[in-house]
């Protein structure tokens, strides 16, 4: 075998965290998490479980995603494929024949990968997935610079489409956003790399990250790109009151929300409790919202879809039943933070 075909890959991590409700496991820039409140919750056999989830989610990490274009659907059917063909998953034949027009999201996969088997009925059933395909691009107008030079050694265009993919998945997970109809319609990011003030923004479907801050960062700088990359991801992606007045630090805290429950939070940020008001933004507002991510699990998915269409401050109160402020109190008290 061809050693270029091979992805690079040093190192593979694996973490056991408590990730909510609704979440099994996920595969992102080869670190695999698995959610400990599903293998606690789960009543069989719990070691072939885990053995079967590992199986599809180490696939992700060595599978490729066709240059961040190919359909998610069809990523995820190669990864229940890999596990199938493992013989970890034993489905009966007629169920490889069932056909429908409404999948949940395991079916889709489960379909999908028994039609790897006949690949007569690949693309009817690709289709039927029901994902959009995101193109991403990379161009490095910095080039030239240090942190140009230092983008292009560390990190990469390859990388960066693959983080764009991951993240975007990870999102749409997040923000439970199983349909088309739920997301916004985004057919295309691209991502620039510019000698540029600051550190990065999000502006009509386009990230702008700063070659100076990339020259300058002394830390990790592939795992903060990567922090950096999601909470911009999530700018794409979340609804925003549609043109209504709506708090800038609730727009950044859901994006910097994204970053923390992804695990690429940063060591300068926050500790959890601190910080003046609820909509101080970024790192203060993520773990505010996180607290309230605790109190109902898909709190911030469900806040998100309402500001599809608006934004009220009585959005609190309708998911958990009080004010904001009395929410930001009990947080407050909770961490015993002035």
């Amino acid at each position: 075998m061809k050693t270029s075909l091979i992805r690079t890959i040093p190192k593979l991590s694996l973490f056991i965290e408590e990730l909510g409700a609704g979440v099994v496991a996920y595969s992102s820039n080869n670190e695999i998490r698995v959610n400990a409140d599903y293998i606690q919750g789960f009543s069989s056999d719990v070691k072939k479980e885990i053995t079967e989830i590992l199986y599809h989610e180490v696939e992700h990490s060595w599978q490729w995603f066709g240059n961040g274009k190919a359909l998610m659907g069809l990523i995820e059917g190669i990864a229940d494929f890999a596990r199938m063909k493992a013989g970890l998953s034993i489905y009966d034949i007629k169920d490889m024949f069932q056909v429908t027009t409404t999948y949940s999201k395991t079916q889709q996969y489960k379909v999908l990968a028994r039609t790897m088997f006949s690949l007569s009925f690949l693309v009817i059933l690709t289709f039927l997935t029901g994902n959009q395909a995101v193109e991403y691009t990379v161009t490095n107008n910095a080039a030239t610079t240090p942190g140009g030079m230092k983008f292009a050694n560390q990190i990469g265009i390859e990388y960066s489409k693959q983080t764009m993919s991951s993240a975007t998945e990870f999102i749409w997970k997040t923000f439970r956003q199983a349909s088309n109809a739920d997301r916004k319609d985004v057919p295309k990011v691209s991502l620039y790399i510019d000698s540029m003030d600051g550190v990065a923004y999000a502006s009509n479907n386009e990230i702008h990250f700063s070659a100076n801050y990339i020259q300058q960062y002394t830390g990790n700088v592939k795992t903060e790109f990567t922090g950096v990359i999601y909470h911009e991801m999530a700018h794409v992606w979340q609804w925003n009151g549609n043109g209504q007045p709506t708090p800038g630090g609730l727009i950044e805290g859901i994006a910097d929300f994204v970053r923390l429950k992804a695990g690429y939070a940063p060591s300068h940020w926050v500790k959890p409790g601190q910080g003046d008001r609820w909509d101080h933004g970024y790192d203060v507002t993520a773990y505010f919202l996180d607290y309230c991510e605790g109190l109902r699990s898909g709190f911030v998915a469900e806040l998100n879809k309402k500001m599809k269409t608006g934004y009220s401050g009585n959005y609190f109160v309708e998911l958990l039943g009080k004010t904001v402020d009395q929410l930001w109190s009990d947080y407050k008290a909770k961490y015993k933070t002035n």
